[in-house]
């Protein structure tokens, strides 16, 4: 290390003595181009005077900007030399503090405020340093454009006349370098500047840490604070009743104002009459303005005695962990609550600083009279005021602010230092804070939010416990007893229903609710069973008819509305039913006893089933007959008793119209159509060998010949218009 700032003193020197020797080569080079400005000089070159001039401008540049790389030289070991110092001083801190341990807390403030100070120091120079980086880019980029400037001059054959803008280019490309080596040693100094405060904080650091480690309870330290506190209230006290005595001169003053005003002829008068009541109610908006301020710096000296004390408390007291939650819940709200007040005051002061900004223009008016000058003068003083007593205010919000963040530093650090035991008895005493927390009380007994848990667990698990039970239930009925599908379903929805409300009276009872804390409920359900919810106690009530009368069952075969289905479920607000095309419709209970329904299978599965059939005239009626009976006998699924028949039914128009009639079992949707199709087939069969028709619509057309038939050929008339 001592070897490397070795050559870096020695690098310096270098640079040093470089830059002298080209600050001399420069005023040489200046004084030479001053005597050159001439008119005969100007035409030897064949340039102009001006272009002269520019010359020694840029060479007066260059000299300047190495005139300055020599000033950053000598900062840059100032620099270095106050980085070694507080290097040593860091070393050494407890040396810097004059006084001895223990320390009190606004000794500690002391520092705490150095620290801040240090930060923002820090930060100041982060931004620096960035800066300087992007301007030694920028100076890079210009070095690059000049240097390329100076190569495009000088291709191909150099004529008399380019020479001197090579010269200039020349002399561009040597002010770029100037700057760059300006900016090199800008952003080197940077560095330096953020190694000197990144040491500075760390040193006023270890002595704040050194300070927190030493801190006592310091009696008379707090009574100093308090002491100052307390006289500051009282003096806004104070304050605060002599305004409140000018408030009633003020509104006086403001109404007299106003009469006058009323009573102002012409132009001026009025303009004047109305500036005056501006100032009266800006005096009076001031004076209302500056109690309320008062009251609010009272409130906000209260609260710094109160951060006093519990910083205090937290050395003397060591209060637990709870107290030191509690404690910081309340700082954290105070701190937003704070912060809301200094962004609303923030807004008024640019507020009132645009009103002082427009007062000022007037002021400059030259047409103003002395009498509105004079008043425009009083407006303006008071919208001073105005600022700065809110800029005071807004210094004390900080201020209070700044102290309430210490606290929380103090409460983090001291909840930290605490052991896990008396962490974890702090959360479970949290918890049975929100455990035993009571809602309402009834009939002298308080619902907790710890009974409205442990109910519905106990309703939960009962809930689990009906499923299952009504399981098993549905199983020993089925292998035991045989009952049918249906009963089954009775039986199983009863036991369910009779279970849950068994679990919620004995939930209700284990948690100590009493019933009437329902009663509430009971009449709110009241009023909704009378206004909206009819249908549904309806359907419901209407459930349980259907289960113990049994109009229908579980797998009863039904039609409702041209709608053929089976029923697959039974519930206490609607029915399930599965139609043909193997769709659920869900139908409301009432329904099936407030209208007809078709209940194919309600006594047994015997359904009688229909089958038309027209055959030609001519055809052997006996043998139709015979035919249609051998069909049906020969189908197995129909049965023999009751015994088929065949109906001649009609003389059709174009058709001699038999039905015959035969029975089945039907326990599937499919099963008549499915019957009747294949009888229907084998009917077919049987007339086919039998040379029996069977008939089909037809009509018989009778032309009258007595007369010869008039024919005509017409064109359609779009047909006409198109060849016209």
């Amino acid at each position: 290390a001592i070897a490397e700032e070795k050559k870096q003193i020695e690098s310096n020197d270098k640079n040093i003595q470089t830059i002298t020797e080209k600050l001399k080569t420069l005023e040489t080079a200046i004084s030479k181009s001053i005597e050159e400005e001439n008119e005969e000089t100007a035409k030897k070159l064949g340039v102009s005077l001006l272009d002269l001039k520019s010359r020694t401008d840029k060479l007066q540049q260059i000299h300047a900007l190495y005139q300055r790389q020599l000033s950053e030289i000598k900062r840059q070991e100032r620099l270095k030399l106050q980085i070694e110092e507080i290097k040593k001083a860091t070393e050494q801190y407890k040396l810097i503090i004059k006084k001895k341990p223990p320390y009190n807390l606004s000794f500690l403030d002391t520092y705490l405020d150095l620290q801040k100070e240090a930060i923002l120091k820090k930060q100041t120079a982060e931004m620096a340093k960035q800066h300087a980086w992007n301007a030694l880019e920028d100076a890079r980029s210009k070095l690059r454009e000049a240097d390329q400037k100076v190569l495009s001059l000088k291709k191909g054959v150099v004529l008399p006349e380019k020479e001197w803008s090579i010269k200039m280019a020349l002399l561009e490309k040597e002010l770029a370098e100037a700057q760059l080596g300006y900016h090199q040693i800008l952003f080197k100094n940077a560095e330096y500047e953020l190694i000197l405060a990144d040491h500075k904080l760390k040193q006023i650091r270890k002595i704040v840490n050194w300070i927190v480690q030493n801190l006592r309870y310091d009696p008379q330290d707090l009574d100093s604070q308090l002491k100052r506190l307390n006289k500051s209230i009282e003096e806004r006290r104070d304050k605060i009743a002599t305004l409140q005595s000018e408030l009633f001169k003020l509104e006086r003053a403001l109404i007299r104002t106003q009469q006058k005003g009323k009573r102002a002829n012409g132009e001026q008068a009025a303009i004047e009459a109305e500036a005056a009541i501006k100032v009266a109610k800006l005096k009076l908006e001031a004076t209302k303005d500056r109690i309320e301020r008062y009251e609010s710096e009272i409130d906000l000296l209260i609260q710094q005695k109160e951060i006093w004390k519990r910083r205090y408390s937290l050395l003397k007291n060591n209060p637990d962990y709870k107290t030191l939650r509690s404690w910081r819940q309340e700082v954290i709200e105070a701190i937003d609550n704070i912060r809301s007040i200094i962004e609303v005051q923030q807004n008024r002061q640019y507020d009132i600083q645009l009103k002082i900004e427009d007062v000022q223009q007037k002021l400059l008016s030259d047409s103003l009279s002395p009498k509105l000058r004079r008043y425009l003068n009083e407006q303006h003083t008071a919208l001073r005021k105005f600022a700065e007593d809110n800029f005071y205010y807004l210094s004390m919000l900080n201020a209070t602010n700044q102290l309430y963040l210490r606290l929380l530093d103090e409460l983090d650090k001291e909840r930290k230092s605490k052991p896990i035991r008396e962490k974890i008895a702090t959360i479970i005493s949290i918890i049975k804070d929100f455990w035993s927390f009571q809602i309402i009380e009834i009939d002298n007994q308080y619902i907790t939010i710890g009974k409205i848990i442990i109910a519905i667990l106990i309703f939960v698990i009962g809930l689990l416990f009906a499923n299952k039970a009504t399981s098993w239930l549905h199983k020993r009925l089925l292998s035991h007893l045989h009952w049918s599908t249906s009963a089954i379903k009775i039986v199983e929805k009863l036991s369910y229903y009779s279970i849950v409300l068994i679990v919620v009276i004995l939930a209700l009872r284990i948690v100590n609710i009493p019933l009437t804390a329902f009663t509430f409920l009971g009449g709110a359900l009241a009023i909704g069973v009378g206004f909206g919810a009819q249908k549904l106690i309806n359907n419901f009530i209407s459930g349980f008819i259907i289960m113990l009368e049994q109009p229908i069952k579980v797998g009863d075969l039904i039609e409702i509305d041209d709608t053929i289905g089976i029923v697959e479920d039974i519930g206490v607000r609607c029915t399930r039913i599965r139609n043909f095309s193997g769709l659920d419709i869900l139908v409301p209970n009432s329904y099936f006893l407030e209208n007809n329904v078709t209940n194919w299978t309600h006594g047994d599965y015997e359904v009688r089933a229909q089958i038309n059939v027209g055959v030609a005239y001519g055809s052997n009626v006996q043998e139709v007959k015979r035919l249609l009976l051998q069909a049906v006998d020969e189908h197995k699924e129909i049965l023999k008793y009751p015994s088929p028949f065949v109906l001649f039914n009609d003389f059709g128009d174009n058709a001699l119209i038999f039905d015959i009639y035969f029975w089945i079992v039907m326990k599937k949707i499919m099963d008549r159509k499915r019957i009747q199709s294949e009888v229907r087939f084998r009917i077919y069969d049987l007339f086919n060998q039998a040379n029996i028709t069977i008939a089909f619509p037809q009509r018989d057309v009778h032309l009258d010949t007595t007369k010869p038939i008039q024919c005509q050929i017409l064109k359609e008339k779009n047909n006409l218009k198109k060849e016209n």
